[in-house]
């Protein structure tokens, strides 16, 4: 009976001493969900509300010393604004206690750079009553460049409204030496539609090789030829600040963000200026819009890691 005692008794020790063993070598658990608050511990009951919440609570365990198992920050399905968030050396782990970013299982997480359009309402000015329109507010447009800001909707990039609306149009001709940020192009005759400081050139306009983007300086339809002369068969003259290698004839381009140009589905204008935006949503929410999840972006950086060691993405979409 002794012996059985004594067996039972190193059986519960080991079977203790695993549970120990495994229960200090878990990972810590860090929860993010929409709707948390950054004030909370980041537990599941309580979790924080963004990757920057996260990294905070990070920092601190840190401090105190590195739990054995790590760290896994938990993110609970949703989308989250992120901009620049900041991690160092104070939010490192080690090769055997990583800190790793996750989704929850079987959940979807989306990161962006940017913020949720709202205010949505039928644009009078078309009559077929396809576009809606918003307005960002002041403070966002004075605080970034909105140059190269996108769109996002449905979880897919929409287009800012183009011509041509698919392919490509082409160089003509190009103007003496001179006149090196300018070139003659033939086949559409409303090139006044793509106003300055709103309208964008983007495409292969020397180089095959090189893609360049730029603003309109100028664009001349046939109606503002006035006695000028021109190639033959050209429609129009554009002008944009002067590129790497200038123009030469037979390159490609597109315009980009011209208003006139919104004529389909998933197409928008952003008015830089005063903010507006002009949309034409997809089918499928083309009467539900209001109640969709349309995102602009804009910011250049999303996480910014300094000499940071053993920190793991996994599974989320940014």
């Amino acid at each position: 009976l002794g012996d059985m005692v004594r067996a039972g008794f190193v059986f519960a020790f080991i079977h203790v001493a695993l549970w120990f063993d495994e229960a200090v070598c878990r990972p810590y658990q860090i929860h993010v969900a929409t709707t948390g608050n950054d004030w909370n511990a980041g537990t599941h009951e309580k979790p924080v509300q963004t990757l920057q919440g996260a990294t905070g609570v990070v920092r601190k365990l840190v401090s105190e010393g590195l739990p054995a198992g790590g760290i896994e920050v938990i993110i609970h399905e949703g989308m989250y604004q992120v901009n620049n968030v900041q991690m160092d050396a104070a939010h490192s782990g080690n090769e055997g206690s990583p800190i790793v970013y996750k989704p929850y299982p079987g959940e979807r997480v989306q990161l962006h750079g940017g913020w949720r359009l709202e205010g949505w309402q039928r644009d009078k000015r078309s009559p077929a009553g396809k576009l809606w329109s918003t307005r960002l507010p002041l403070a966002r447009i004075e605080e970034h460049d909105l140059d190269f800001a996108e769109i996002f909707c449905t979880h897919r990039p929409m287009t800012p409204a183009r011509y041509p609306n698919s392919g490509w149009a082409y160089v003509l001709d190009t103007p003496p030496k001179e006149q090196f940020n300018q070139f003659w192009y033939s086949g559409y005759s409303n090139g006044q539609n793509w106003l300055p400081g709103q309208a964008r050139i983007c495409g292969y306009l020397y180089w095959d090789f090189m893609f360049q983007c730029s603003n309109i300086k100028e664009s001349l339809g046939q109606a503002e030829r006035g006695d000028q002369t021109w190639p033959e068969g050209a429609t129009g003259l554009l002008t944009a600040p002067e590129p790497s290698y200038g123009y030469r004839p037979g390159g490609r381009f597109f315009i980009q963000n011209s208003e006139k140009e919104l004529d389909m589905p998933e197409e928008y204008f952003l008015d830089r200026e005063s903010g507006e935006v002009l949309f034409w949503p997809p089918e499928e929410i083309a009467d539900t819009l209001p109640e969709s999840d349309v995102f602009l972006s804009w910011s250049e950086k999303a996480v910014t890691i300094t000499r940071a060691r053993h920190i793991t993405f996994q599974d989320l979409e940014f």
